[in-house]
């Protein structure tokens, strides 16, 4: 993006640079230039922008000097096909806040320009003259650069051959190194497993005579708990005998205690059980009692209740809202695009 320097100034924008003779500058794309047309550029397009900058970057412009803020906004904005409302909303704030003193910034700017454009216009001829030797010495110094580049990436190549011969001979001796190591290594090898071997099979054969010892020991020792177990079992046998004709003698016992206890409660028993059955009914009907006046007291409350009344109130409450809103968006902006203006597009 190329752009006379009289209609920028360099505080508006972070980084320039001199381009394409006396007074012209690129611009880097950071923020929104005043020079593309409104079709290329739109707030869409650039979503991170704060209207505040926008308005101090378009003002610097030669053409929005001559036009009302309103217009601006609307070259701006307008052509989009969809623009939210909050942002026209923000857009009528700034107007109404900035509207006099942007003015009078425009006022300044325009005089201040007028007066470097002829500063320049005087200087011009100066100017390339001067850009041309610098460019020739530009061009000398380049060239040297260059030889001296040159001259260097040849040094650099020798000493990277050397380092690569060196490292070569260095890894053939240390290959020769690694074959004689790896042989000793190879005959330690052999002469321990031949002795690991020879250890192996003593201690085998004193395994095998440590079992048989075992086995003869293990079978004496059987022998010996089945004998102890059989007197055990024949012990225990004899007291379970012992032990049941006791129980059976306390059961029967028990049994003809029950019995005659029994004959005295039957006559007792009776008269409980019909007192029992009597207080449950009386609870019953208490329960149901309660019920059914508590739902009695949930209807009442229902034909009462203010949130039936609340709900119609705040419909109309929403709804005068509403209109009073579209109202405040629409009627400061009377520019129309597309054939429709921006109150028929509030109605749809």
């Amino acid at each position: 993006m190329t752009a006379c320097s009289c209609t920028v100034k360099r505080s508006t924008f972070s980084t320039m640079r001199k381009a394409c003779g006396p007074g012209a500058y690129s611009v880097t794309q950071r923020r929104i230039s005043a020079f593309s047309t409104p079709s290329e550029r739109s707030v869409s397009k650039k979503p991170g922008l704060s209207i505040s900058r926008l308005v101090s970057e378009l003002m610097v412009s030669p053409m929005v000097n001559q036009l009302s803020p309103k217009m601006v906004f609307a070259r701006l904005l307008f052509p989009t096909p969809v623009f939210p409302r909050m942002t026209i909303l923000l857009l009528s704030d700034t107007e109404r806040e900035g509207g006099e003193e942007e003015e009078k910034r425009r006022r300044r700017r325009g005089e201040e320009e007028e007066e470097e454009e002829e500063k320049k216009r005087r200087r011009g001829g100066e100017e390339e003259e001067e850009e041309k030797r610098r460019r020739r010495r530009e061009e000398e110094e380049e060239e040297e650069e260059e030889e001296e580049e040159e001259e260097k990436k040849k040094k650099r190549k020798k000493k990277k051959k050397k380092r690569r011969r060196r490292r070569e001979e260095e890894e053939e001796e240390e290959e020769e190194e690694e074959e004689k190591k790896k042989k000793k290594k190879k005959r330690r090898r052999r002469r321990e497993e031949e002795e690991e071997e020879e250890e192996e099979e003593k201690k085998k054969r004193k395994k095998k005579r440590k079992r048989k010892k075992r086995r003869r020991r293990r079978r004496e020792e059987e022998e010996e708990e089945e004998e102890e177990e059989e007197e055990e079992e024949k012990k225990k046998k004899k007291k379970k005998r012992k032990k049941r004709k006791k129980r059976r003698r306390r059961r029967r016992r028990e049994e003809e205690e029950e019995e005659k206890k029994k004959k005295i409660r039957r006559g007792r028993g009776r008269r409980r059980r019909r007192r029992e059955e009597e207080e449950k009914k009386r609870k019953r009907k208490k329960r149901r009692r309660e019920e059914e006046e508590e739902e009695k007291k949930r209807k009442r409350k229902k034909r009462r209740s203010p949130s039936v009344l609340m709900s119609t109130l705040n419909e109309h409450k929403v709804l005068r809202v509403l209109r009073s809103i579209h109202k405040v968006h629409f009627t400061v902006h009377s520019v129309k695009s597309r054939g429709r203006s921006y109150e028929q597009r509030a109605e749809l």
